[in-house]
């Protein structure tokens, strides 16, 4: 039999598809390096259940595959009903931690359509991360992307311009057409006015990036997959470190750019400014009292 790896060859990044067995919220992508999950609200993935510990388990990425790993000896995780140590994951893999049950989904799944291909933005950054957004229209029309409630797709937040951007969908790839944003567009790092998009490329809005699903995306098959590897802490926080980013950003998009570092120097020019202006006042205001 052969499976599939349940990665997806990006250019930059593997994803991984989930959803809860119960139907409990909506299906969700892995996209970081190490993703965690516990009752913590640290967690990427927080499971409010009293049978998951704070860092029950973690998701991390490792050659063209995802691996599952327990974060310690009492974390009970299973794969297909057997306890876990570090898994790789294949598409249909039955996930328990604690008592909650994860399913491992094909993304190609209920994707192929006569009348209009597939494609979709799923976030890979800030508080939209996992969150996949289809582009739901036929080939030859377009979609709009803003914070604006006459876009097609709208991100609340203070972050994008109102009408950011429109993706002209095409049935083998995608126009994305920048629409005067002031923080701009970016296709795999690249600012652009307009660009074609394939699947697997990287756009971002200002802070907010999303990989490009779509017709043609790459599952690399394998049935000779190792289903066990050894997996240690520190390969999980290294890959952690590699998932962190440090946005720069313009002054529009509070909370996401790096403030300057006020020093001893500016401090000491700030206190003898104000003491400078002060002085120059009073003496002023001497001179008007006094003649």
């Amino acid at each position: 039999m052969t499976y599939y790896a349940f990665s997806i060859c990006c250019h930059y990044a593997l994803m991984l598809k989930l959803q809860f067995k119960d139907n409990r919220r909506q299906p969700f992508w892995v996209m970081e390096n190490a993703f965690s999950i516990g009752s913590d609200r640290e967690n990427n993935l927080v499971l409010e259940d009293p049978s998951v510990e704070g860092v029950h388990a973690h998701f991390v990425s490792q050659g063209d595959s995802f691996l599952i790993k327990a974060s310690g000896e009492s974390a009970q995780v299973k794969v297909n009903g057997e306890r876990a140590g570090s898994n790789h994951l294949l598409c249909g893999d039955l996930i328990t931690i604690g008592d909650v049950e994860l399913q491992v989904v094909d993304p190609l799944d209920n994707t192929a359509s006569a009348s209009a291909p597939y494609w979709s933005f799923i976030a890979d950054s800030s508080w939209l991360s996992g969150q996949e957004f289809p582009l739901q229209a036929l080939p030859g029309t377009s979609v709009t992307l803003g914070r604006s409630s006459q876009c097609d797709i709208v991100f609340a937040g203070t972050h994008l311009s109102r009408q950011h951007a429109s993706i002209l969908v095409g049935r083998d790839s995608l126009t994305i057409s920048d629409m005067d944003s002031a923080n701009g567009t970016f296709v795999n790092g690249k600012r652009v006015q307009e660009a074609s998009l394939k699947p697997g490329d990287q756009v971002r809005l200002d802070v907010y990036t999303f990989r490009v699903f779509g017709p043609g995306i790459d599952l690399p098959a394998s049935s000779t997959t190792a289903r066990f590897a050894a997996v240690t802490d520190k390969d999980i926080e290294q890959a952690l470190a590699k998932s962190r980013k440090s946005w720069k950003t313009r002054p529009t998009s509070p909370g996401n750019r790096e403030e300057p570092k006020e020093t001893t120097q500016s401090k000491v020019f700030v206190w003898v400014s104000a003491a400078v202006i002060l002085t120059l006042f009073g003496t002023a205001l001497f001179m008007v009292l006094g003649s």
